[in-house]
């Protein structure tokens, strides 16, 4: 089972929907809980039963604390977040582990006041601790691509890029990035585009050999007039591997034991 926290009260679960399927929905539970305290109770309960596998807690920078949304709002309270996120934080890294649970947390990056820090998250030091892993996601802001969509011209997807700016499993300093499309099209789809990084990889680790603007490989159809099998330019490579899902899954499986084998 997985489990939404949302303690900032801005998700739609239509959108979750869309996000993951109709039929995954039955395993998702869906929890708003008013402040930081009474989100960390519920994640101690459902955890503590052994039947949830995920939990997405949205968010840390914006999650109120009881002494907030009662009478003593007005009342100063400083560190009162860190507080309440740090206890968050310890207990959810001990159910992480006791109850195999991965549970993942949204928090932002605010404006440095000092101008020296280049990773400034609210919720005080107490989560950075107790986080297995750091990941830092950034919109690429001049790479995005254009349809038109019911005569409408508009911005359908971006490039986002991911940093591992702390890593407890492996060397950190690593960096990705990949496509995201928040409009179905017909030409891009929807989501995350993982045919660009088929493409990219078998490309990379020479699965699909490429010789110039020509793709050579043995699943790919024949060419017309030489009988090779090969196709010509990046769209015709991902218009023939799209269009065949044999296709498509023999080059991932060739590419993930090249990855499995290949230390570079």
């Amino acid at each position: 089972i997985a489990i939404i926290l949302d303690t900032e009260h801005k998700l739609t679960m239509d959108w979750v929907t869309y996000l993951i399927g109709s039929e995954r929905m039955e395993r998702v539970i869906y929890l708003q809980p008013d402040y930081m305290e009474q989100a960390t109770n519920m994640y101690v309960d459902a955890v503590g039963t052994d039947q949830v596998g995920f939990v997405l807690f949205d968010s840390i920078g914006g999650s109120p604390t009881r002494a907030v949304t009662e009478k003593d709002a007005e009342k100063v309270q400083v560190g009162g977040n860190a507080g309440a996120v740090t206890k968050f934080a310890r207990l959810a890294s001990t159910y992480s582990s006791k109850y195999h649970c991965l549970t993942f947390c949204i928090n932002q990056v605010r404006a440095d006041m000092e101008g020296f820090r280049r990773h400034m998250t609210p919720g005080g030091h107490g989560f950075k601790h107790a986080c297995v892993m750091r990941i830092k996601l950034r919109r690429a802001t001049s790479e995005k691509v254009e349809a038109v969509v019911n005569g409408e011209k508009m911005v359908v997807g971006f490039k986002v890029f991911a940093s591992i700016i702390k890593n407890q499993v492996a060397a950190p300093g690593r960096t990705a990035w990949w496509w995201f499309y928040n409009v179905e099209t017909p030409e891009y789809g929807f989501g995350i585009d993982t045919l660009d990084e088929v493409i990219r990889l078998a490309v990379a680790t020479k699965v699909i050999e490429q010789n110039g603007s020509w793709y050579n490989h043995p699943a790919l159809p024949e060419y017309k007039t030489s009988g090779e099998h090969k196709v010509q330019g990046q769209k015709g490579l991902a218009e023939a591997i799209g269009s065949d899902p044999k296709i498509q899954q023999t080059i991932v499986s060739e590419t993930m034991a090249v990855l499995k084998t290949d230390g570079s």
